[in-house]
C-alpha cells in the first residue's frame, strides 16, 4: 500500500489568538496569585501570633540576638541607664541592647522582648522625656506583638514546624538562618498605635507629656521628603507623626511641664 502524506498547513504553529493576549492573561493570573498569597499569609500570621508561646519566641529571638549579645558591653553605664528607664516605664520583662553605630538614628523591637538602641539615636535626643517616649514606643510594639507580625511568612513556617515537630527541628534551623538578615517592618497603623502606648507610658511616668514629641518635631523640620511619601512607606512621615502626637497631647488634660535633662552618662 502506497503511503500518501497528508497536506501540511503552513500556519500550524501560529496560534489563533495573539500572543500578547496570552501574555496578559498569564501576567494577570500571576499578579492575582501573588495578591491572594499576600492576603492569606496576613490572615495566617494573625491566627498564629496568639499561639506563639514565650518559649517559642525565645527560640525565635536567638536568630536576631546571637549576633550582638556576645559583643555588647553589659557594664556600659549607658546601657544600665537605658535598662533602668525601660523597667520604670513598665517594660520589666524586656531587655535593652545598646548597639554601637553612630550613623544609625534608630531603635527597634525584636522577638523575645528585646529592644535595640543605637548610639546614633542617643546622640540626637535632647531630653530624657524624648528618649522615654521612643523607648515607650518600642514597648508598645512588644505589647502588641507587632514584632512577630512583622516576620510574616517566616513566623507561620516556624510556628507550624515547632507545633508539629517540636522546637529542635531542621525546618526551624533553616528559618532561623534566613531571619538573621530579615528586616522587620511595621504598618503605619501599627506605628501610630505604638505611639499612643508610648505617650501613655510617658504620661504615667512623668505625670505629663511634655517633651515627648520634641524629637519627631525636629525630625520633621529636618526631613525634606514630600509629605505624601508617608502614604507609600511603612512609617508615617515625620511631619504627620509629629502632628498626630501633638493632637493626642492636646486632648489630655495634664498640661506639659518642664522636661527632664539627659543624665551625664548620655552626654
Amino acid at each position: 500500500m502506497k503511503f500518501v502524506p497528508k497536506p501540511v498547513d503552513d500556519d500550524v504553529n501560529i496560534p489563533d489568538r495573539a500572543p500578547i493576549r496570552d501574555f496578559l492573561w498569564l501576567g494577570g493570573g500571576m499578579v492575582g496569585l501573588l495578591l491572594a498569597s499576600y492576603v492569606v499569609v496576613g490572615l495566617l500570621v494573625d491566627l498564629v501570633v496568639p499561639h506563639v508561646t514565650p518559649a517559642m519566641e525565645k527560640d525565635l529571638a536567638q536568630a536576631f540576638t546571637s549576633a550582638f549579645q556576645q559583643a555588647e558591653p553589659t557594664s556600659d553605664p549607658r546601657q544600665i541607664y537605658l535598662q533602668k528607664l525601660v523597667h520604670e516605664l513598665g517594660g520589666q520583662d524586656y531587655q535593652v541592647h545598646l548597639i554601637e553605630d553612630d550613623d544609625m538614628v534608630n531603635a527597634g523591637a525584636l522577638p523575645g522582648g528585646n529592644i535595640l538602641v543605637y548610639t546614633g539615636l542617643l546622640a540626637k535626643v535632647r531630653s530624657e522625656n524624648e528618649l522615654s517616649f521612643i523607648l515607650g514606643h518600642e514597648i508598645g510594639h512588644l505589647q502588641q506583638r507587632d514584632h512577630l507580625r512583622g516576620l510574616g511568612r517566616a513566623l507561620v513556617i516556624f510556628t507550624a514546624a515547632s507545633l508539629l515537630m517540636g522546637p529542635d527541628n531542621p525546618v526551624n534551623s533553616l528559618v532561623e538562618g534566613s531571619l538573621k538578615s530579615a528586616q522587620l517592618s511595621f504598618s503605619r497603623q501599627q506605628e501610630l498605635s505604638a505611639d499612643r502606648i508610648g505617650l501613655r507610658l510617658v504620661e504615667n511616668y512623668y505625670g505629663h507629656a511634655g517633651g515627648a514629641s520634641d524629637f519627631f518635631q525636629r525630625l520633621a523640620r529636618e526631613n525634606k521628603s514630600p509629605w505624601f511619601e508617608g502614604y507609600v512607606s511603612t512609617h508615617p512621615h515625620p511631619a504627620f507623626r509629629a502632628d498626630a502626637l501633638a493632637q493626642l497631647i492636646r486632648t489630655h488634660p495634664v498640661p506639659p511641664k518642664l522636661v527632664k535633662p539627659l543624665p551625664l552618662v548620655l552626654r
